[in-house]
């Protein structure tokens, strides 16, 4: 007889300036699994479709992800509230060769407490471009994570993002900041441990 696999549906906010690499990051993730679909756009919003099977403690769950990726320019725009509504998780991506980009953070992190309408959503950052050119340091990317209870990750290739999706996703299953758990620090409580949770 074989498994039953539990489903679950998840929406997915990814922020962030332009020129970080929203769109690739996803896109590199849809080509590596043959999983480009089309997608759907509104102003200021490509929406893509991604369904990950992770196996946690011994079941298979298959997650449903919804992406929306947003422009950096609507950061400032009257859109703001509706791309914030209704997301279970907000991933906030900036560019480690563009200190500005990581200047950025603390704006739209503000934006996800200020008009998001649940309670109980994750909030993931990532360190994108990872090279001997970067600017800003690791240590300096985990530490504003951990001030602002967030996990902490970084990509410097197109196979690490479905791994950071399957180290933070299994925590939608509590739904509450406050009892996030990394995989890396047994009861760890408020946030990712801020290692590099054998993604980089």
């Amino acid at each position: 007889m074989s498994e039953k696999i539990k489903k679950k549906q998840c929406k997915i906010t990814i922020l962030g300036e332009d020129g970080v690499g929203k769109h690739s990051i996803v896109n590199d993730l849809l080509e590596e699994n043959d999983k480009l679909t089309e997608n759907s756009s509104h102003i200021g919003i490509d929406i893509k479709e991604y369904n990950l099977l992770h196996t946690i403690n011994g079941k298979i769950t298959e997650f449903n992800i919804e992406f929306n990726i947003i422009s950096g320019q609507e950061r400032n725009k009257g859109i703001t509230k509706s791309i914030y509504e209704n997301i279970d998780c907000f991933i906030i991506i900036y560019d480690v060769c563009n200190e500005e980009s990581f200047k950025c953070l603390k704006l739209w992190n503000e934006n996800i407490k200020k008009y998001s309408n649940l309670k109980d959503y994750l909030v993931c950052i990532i360190g994108n471009k990872v090279s001997s050119n970067r600017v800003v340091s690791f240590e300096k990317g985990k530490k504003f994570a951990k001030e602002n209870n967030c996990f902490y990750y970084e990509n410097d290739d197109k196979t690490n993002f479905e791994n950071i999706l399957k180290q933070f996703i299994p925590n939608l299953k509590n739904k509450k900041q406050e009892k996030l758990k990394c995989e890396n620090e047994e009861g760890a409580a408020d946030s990712c441990c801020g290692k590099k949770c054998n993604i980089y």
